[in-house]
């Protein structure tokens, strides 16, 4: 996804304004909001710090929401040097918000959640979360909660989605016997039959508590309680996603494979829609390994590698990154030498060949390669 479109300007937005046109902030005030802005919270797409203020009567009022404590403390020490205390109100929140207590934790109940820009059905899909996986909750708003993803992406979703819980809730889940969806698309039966009532779908990396097994049948039960039967040989033992423990490259190539035609979607995260840093990080997830949630954030991951004049030396698994100028907006895995499968807007996920010669040859992304990547380090 790029950078430029999707940041969560409703929630985020740096809005500074004086609602008398004719008052000005004191001076340097502004400017030391957006260097506080710059040092603490300098990606909105997973950090806050938002600042509004107003001119009422005779005084000013501040307000302030972060998920930054250091943005919070800065912000204090820098109101006084500007205002004298008698003409300011400030009212300043860490987030999460106070009034969701100690349940600010959720646990997706959904196959896909669509994560949102804004509070709003109609609103930009940017991400998507499957079934059983944490975030945390920051605020509600009208029947939607403003999460954080496990990559600390930021967005919002419908309260629907989620199973709400504290920290200790979120500890027993994580307790009992996990198992995790190792392809692409199921359902859940009421009955340990296919042809019994469908108590819900899944996709790849849904997370499922085991209370049993009946045959080749697994029983499982769902994050706010439903319970239903799939097929054992679909799922694998859960284990935490690492940054440490790295994949093999026949795993990656093997699992990328397995994606191909799957549609392109704007923000998907999921088997029922990809773009493109969605697909790289849905095939590295799923062999136990996480990267950032979009393209220019991938970039920043691995060692670079330059290739040879025939790209014998780009090997499996490796990341290739596309754009234009100093842009990075588009991210491929590489099959090894010229070619590379990727979700390919407008299409579908295919491979693709950076060789002139070969039926597969892209020449579009061929001119816009900018930087190829290694995670897999041997």
């Amino acid at each position: 996804m790029h950078m430029g479109l999707i940041g969560l300007s409703v929630i985020i937005l740096f809005s500074l304004f004086s609602c008398h046109h004719e008052i000005s902030v004191p001076g340097g005030f502004e400017e030391e909001v957006k260097n506080i802005k710059s040092k603490y919270a300098p990606d909105r797409r997973t950090k806050i710090f938002e600042v509004t203020w107003l001119r009422e009567d005779d005084h000013w009022r501040i307000d302030a929401e972060t998920t930054e404590p250091q943005a919070k403390s800065a912000l204090e020490t820098a109101i006084p040097k500007y205002f004298k205390s008698d003409e300011v109100q400030t009212f300043i929140q860490v987030l999460p918000y106070t009034d969701l207590q100690d349940s600010v934790w959720g646990l997706l109940t959904v196959s896909v959640g669509n994560v949102k820009k804004s509070p709003d059905h109609a609103a930009e899909l940017i991400d998507q979360i499957v079934m059983g996986n944490e975030v945390k909750i920051l605020k509600k708003h009208h029947g939607w909660y403003l999460i954080q993803a496990p990559y600390d992406y930021l967005g919002w979703i419908t309260q629907g989605s989620l199973y709400r819980t504290n920290r200790k809730g979120i500890d027993d889940w994580q307790q009992q016997h996990l198992v995790k969806l190792d392809i692409n698309y199921t359902q859940l039966f009421r009955e340990p039959d296919q042809d019994s009532q469908v108590v819900c779908d899944a996709v790849l990396g849904g997370i499922f508590v085991q209370t049993g097994q009946q045959g080749n049948w697994l029983k499982l039960k769902l994050p706010d309680g439903r319970e239903g039967y799939a097929k054992a040989k679909d799922f694998k033992l859960f284990q935490k996603l690492s940054k440490d423990q790295l994949p093999r490259r026949e795993e990656i190539t093997a699992r990328a494979l397995k994606m191909t035609g799957i549609p392109y979607l704007w923000g998907g995260n999921s088997p029922k829609g990809f773009d493109c840093s969605g697909f790289s990080g849905t095939v590295y997830a799923s062999e136990g390994y996480r990267l950032p949630r979009d393209a220019n954030m991938q970039v920043l991951v691995g060692e670079k590698v330059i290739p040879d004049s025939t790209y014998s030396n780009i090997l499996p698994g490796d990341l290739l990154f596309f754009g234009s100028n100093d842009r990075i907006s588009h991210v491929a895995i590489s099959l090894g030498g010229y070619e590379f499968i990727h979700s390919a807007a407008p299409s579908y996920v295919r491979i693709n060949s950076l060789d002139e010669k070969n039926k597969l040859f892209d020449k579009y992304e061929k001119e816009r390669l900018k930087v190829i990547k290694r995670i897999i380090i041997e």
